[in-house]
């Protein structure tokens, strides 16, 4: 079935307000082809009665029967609500700009509370059906949050290369036995703190144990040779008198400018120098 109603539709810029209209937006003002005025202008809501039970399946808009311009249908609700009414500015929105020619003017932008319809009458016709059809729901667009973006840290610098002091040459030791002397060499570039451990595996009550048998510290030049004189322990004088040579370990505990400190490890063998020949004189 359908049906027939007449609807009076006041103009879009306000005068007489027509009966049966409902202001639901009213702008501050529009804008023109030259500049902006303070002209207001207005959406309005009108109701249009369905039979109980039934729901508008369409609606058609006859042409104007007095007045100039077009009538402009924004949005249609079934449920008999009227849309909220409100004023605000032309701002930038979904709308264009509405035609027209009417008592209101050149028209004005549309938008979230722009400008509205043009002035004119017509008879809107409604086709109701039995049950169905109902408005889309508006969607409203995702909010979308940008990525956090962190900056990662500066990486620390590496530490410098831990470089070893190295043991060039054990010498042997005097007929005293009282030091061993070493000569260490450093790498360039930074001091070397050192530290030297010689330890030897010797019987101690019957139990052979290792022992530390001298110790002493040094600090190297940088990209130079050092002999290093190492006193030995009273125990580790006698073991090396009795057996005139002595197997060690030598430790070197070295720490190179900032590098970490390092400690390597050296065999060597302790000798005890023999005494020089005395020279005998030839008689003639």
């Amino acid at each position: 079935t359908s049906s027939k109603t007449s609807l009076e539709v006041s103009d879009w810029t306000p005068g007489a307000l027509q009966a049966g209209n409902t202001i639901a937006v009213d702008t501050l003002y529009r804008d023109t082809t030259a500049s902006q005025d303070t002209t207001h202008a207005d959406v309005y809501s009108l109701t249009v009665p369905v039979d109980a039970g039934k729901t508008p399946a369409w609606i058609r808009l006859s042409s104007p029967t007095s007045g100039s311009s077009e009538i402009h249908l924004f949005s249609v609700a079934e449920d008999g609500t009227v849309p909220g009414s409100g004023s605000g500015g032309s701002g930038p929105g979904d709308g264009g700009s509405g035609p027209g020619d009417g008592s209101g003017g050149d028209g004005g932008t549309g938008g979230d509370g722009g400008t509205t319809t043009n002035p004119g009458g017509g008879d809107t016709t409604t086709t109701p059906s039995a049950g169905g059809g109902t408005t889309p729901p508006v969607s409203t667009p995702p909010v979308v949050t940008p990525p956090v973006v962190t900056t990662p840290a500066p990486k620390p610098a590496p530490a410098p290369a831990a470089v070893p002091v190295k043991v060039t040459k054990v010498a042997t030791v005097s007929a005293a036995a009282s030091a061993a002397k070493l000569t260490l060499s450093c790498p360039a570039g930074a001091t070397c703190r050192t530290t030297v451990t010689l330890t030897a595996r010797l019987l101690v009550h019957g139990k052979r144990k290792t022992v530390t048998i001298g110790h002493a510290t040094t600090v190297l030049k940088a990209g130079r040779s050092t002999i290093l004189s190492v006193k030995l322990t009273a125990t580790g004088r006698a073991a090396l008198r009795r057996a005139k040579h002595l197997a060690v370990k030598i430790a070197i505990t070295s720490r190179h400018g900032s590098a970490k400190a390092t400690t390597t490890t050296k065999s060597a063998t302790l000798k005890v120098a023999a005494a020089p020949k005395k020279k005998v004189a030839k008689k003639k």
